[in-house]
């Protein structure tokens, strides 16, 4: 038998202790037993406790998940106002080589927009955007504009209807941004495209002085070949003049 209960995995002890309590329960059943504690009571508290806090959490949970519905819409109505209005930004007219482009797009399981600028002359240059994305995380209804210009994007949660009346100001003022930054790449690339003013002053001084050495070259060619004696030896010597006779002098004629 020992044997076989080892066999079995059974704890002798905890069978020993077992056989205890059976034969301390039927002892106890006497006159001189303790007495049954009665817990009917306290499991019918605990029940109706439990169904009041279940009852309390579904309806929390039907709160929130209606709170939830109502940022998600508010979500979804700024998104298309502030696509309308991207899609007039992208139809400004950036001259031959630049274009904007507007996608939209999912991010992390959240709706996003992006305003992107193209280069034609380098396609696979990649350009700082403007993005606007909505998400619902921390129960926020949060929808985030991100700017080059700017390490944090702007924040507008959006739990009340009125939330969303300040959503054209702080959209305006990001636009006004975005295209300070755009005109500032567009101004650069032309700028890169022609001779700067130091390139074009030194251009300049370089040919003054290369035509003040033609004009140098060209007088010494055409020097005046006295150039070389004295002025004064070349005039005839007082001793070789002679005195001109003046048609009036009547002495002479005599």
């Amino acid at each position: 038998m020992a044997d076989g209960n080892k066999n079995s995995g059974e704890n002798p002890e905890e069978n020993q202790f077992a056989d205890e309590l059976d034969e301390y329960d039927l002892l106890g059943s006497g006159s001189n037993a303790i007495p049954d504690v009665d817990l009917s009571a306290t499991a019918r508290a605990f029940n109706t406790r439990i169904k009041e806090r279940k009852k309390a959490q579904e309806l929390a949970s039907g709160e929130a998940e209606k709170a939830a519905q109502q940022r998600r819409a508010l979500m979804v109505k700024g998104l298309v106002s502030i696509r309308k209005s991207l899609r007039e930004v992208v139809r400004i007219d950036l001259g031959e080589r630049f274009r904007f482009m507007l996608e939209a797009d999912d991010w992390m399981g959240w709706p996003r927009l992006t305003v992107r600028l193209l280069d034609s002359e380098i396609p696979e240059e990649e350009y700082p955007q403007f993005t606007v994305t909505a998400h619902d995380r921390q129960a926020k209804g949060l929808i985030e504009i991100a700017l080059p210009s700017q390490s944090e994007p702007a924040k507008i949660s959006l739990l009340r209807e009125s939330d969303l009346m300040r959503l054209p100001k702080v959209l305006r003022t990001c636009v006004r941004s975005y295209l300070d930054f755009v005109g500032d790449v567009i101004l650069d690339a032309d700028a890169a495209d022609e001779p700067d003013d130091t390139f074009l002053e030194a251009k300049d001084a370089k040919e003054f002085e290369e035509q003040k050495k033609s004009e140098a070259i060209a007088a010494d060619l055409f020097v005046d070949e006295f150039a070389g004696d004295d002025l004064f030896e070349s005039l005839p010597q007082i001793s070789e003049i002679r005195a001109i006779e003046s048609p009036f002098d009547f002495d002479a004629e005599e």
